[in-house]
């Protein structure tokens, strides 16, 4: 007998598989390319096992990394960023990041606000230098990306995350030390 979370997975990755036949190079490009391997549990005459490795786009990939958890009983997924799946998985990411996190690093807790990566989180004493970094670090940004997009993050270490950025260099854009930084542009929103 099939799980339920085993035929939303399934069912999920089908979909996409159909969706992404229709994408163009530039629409990956836009999106994403990410690939996404698993073994699907054998099932209609192995007629889904070409779901077992394909590509997906970051978004996808990140949904699809979580519904794998669920179904696998265990963290599947690097990174998934904090706030952008739909309420009911976004509880899941939160069980699934913490359970890891509890089986890494039984004697630490972990802020919430670190659950969102597999950077290992260590508690260190500010000096003065660092708390001036952190605080321009913690500050909310707009990112131009070359196709034009214009998207607002938190902090320049979450949009660099997602985008495969170098923060110091997106940095120096923000402060007006360059023009670029792989064809993405930055500005600190003022406060």
């Amino acid at each position: 007998m099939i799980r339920f979370v085993e035929d939303i997975y399934a069912d999920f990755l089908y979909d996409c598989y159909v969706a992404n036949q229709r994408l163009t190079e530039e629409e990956w490009l836009y999106y994403g390319r990410e690939e996404h391997h698993i073994e699907i549990p054998a099932r209609d005459e192995g007629s889904l096992t070409p779901l077992n490795s394909q590509y997906l786009t970051t978004y996808q990939h990140w949904v699809a990394g979580v519904l794998q958890s669920e179904m696998l009983q265990k963290c599947c997924f690097a990174f998934v960023p904090k706030g952008v799946l739909p309420p009911a998985l976004e509880d899941v990411r939160v069980k699934w990041r913490a359970e890891e996190t509890r089986k890494t690093n039984p004697r630490k807790r972990i802020p919430a606000e670190m659950h969102a990566c597999k950077i290992p989180y260590t508690e260190r004493k500010p000096n003065n230098r660092s708390r001036n970094v952190s605080k321009k670090l913690g500050s909310p940004i707009i990112l131009t990306t070359p196709q034009g997009q214009v998207i607002r993050y938190d902090s320049i270490k979450l949009a660099c995350r997602i985008h495969a950025l170098h923060p110091g260099h997106l940095r120096e854009v923000a402060q007006g030390k360059r023009k670029q930084h792989k064809g993405y542009t930055a500005q600190y929103l003022p406060t």
